[in-house]
């Protein structure tokens, strides 16, 4: 932390509804504003992802009462059905990767995937062409719109930008911002990671699951793992996740790659697919 100041602001879930005209920051039910048969998301700034939301409706205010407590804030935006997870990793010096995160059902990071490490950037994620080309230009234009401002404000390391599609009324769209991390991220460490073990190869993956509870569940995975070819354990064996490195020379391969560790390696229970 070269400017906590600076790093505590950039980092606050409370940037991002002066970001983005969908999020609300309130501090009283009195501020909100709510469409009457439209789902909202309520979320704890200070929290954790994944942790202290809530889904509510417009009448259904009285829930959101322990999220005022002590006079503090809340971030209320509207609930999409949201399809996939994908970020931007902007460099200090303007180079900019993109890749898709892997979440499970409760909004809890599980895994990065670079579908092509040649050219990482958003045409090359696995549901590009689901969506309109016209949504992917005005994404662009948006995007570029919250770095400028991340840059008004005084960004000067690198730092991502979280961003997902939703379908409404049968259309895949994009909800440009969900978040900002102002600090090196998992999607980050799977590019770098990728550039030192993945050789040649195009496709890469980082996933965790679940700890295993056997006596040396370090030597256990890697007698499990041994025959997997470009697979790398990279959990001690006393930490909350197991966490794995892929690479393989297509997504095809990925695929098939990941389903092999997952049956070698059911206990660890990985909670998403790809």
């Amino acid at each position: 932390m070269s400017d906590t100041a600076l790093e505590k602001k950039l980092n606050s879930k409370e940037l991002v509804p002066s970001l983005s005209s969908e999020c609300q920051l309130v501090s009283s039910l009195e501020e909100l504003n709510l469409e009457s048969g439209k789902k909202y998301l309520a979320k704890n700034p200070y929290g954790m992802s994944g942790q202290n939301f809530l889904v509510f409706q417009k009448g259904e205010e009285s829930k959101l009462k322990d999220f005022l407590l002590q006079g503090r804030k809340m971030i209320v935006e509207p609930l999409f059905n949201r399809l996939k997870d994908f970020s931007h990793y902007v460099f200090p010096d303007g180079r900019i990767i993109c890749y898709e995160n892997l979440v499970n059902g409760f909004f809890q990071y599980k895994g990065t995937v670079f579908r092509d490490l040649h050219r990482p950037d958003y045409s090359s994620l696995s549901f590009y062409q689901d969506i309109e080309k016209t949504k992917w230009q005005k994404f662009e234009v948006e995007f570029n719109l919250i770095i400028q401002k991340l840059r008004d404000q005084g960004a000067k390391s690198g730092f991502s930008i979280d961003s997902f599609t939703y379908e409404e009324d049968g259309e895949f769209k994009i909800r440009t911002i969900s978040e900002v991390n102002y600090r090196k991220t998992m999607g980050l460490i799977t590019w770098l990671l990728s550039r030192k073990y993945g050789g040649s190869n195009t496709w890469s993956m980082l996933v965790m699951g679940k700890a295993l509870k056997d006596k040396n569940p370090f030597q256990y995975v890697q007698q499990r793992i041994e025959k997997i070819p470009n697979c790398l354990h990279l959990s001690p064996g006393d930490t909350r996740f197991e966490m794995f490195f892929l690479s393989a020379p297509s997504p095809e391969e990925g695929r098939d790659l990941f389903e092999e560790l997952k049956r070698l390696l059911p206990d660890c229970k990985f909670s998403i697919e790809i």
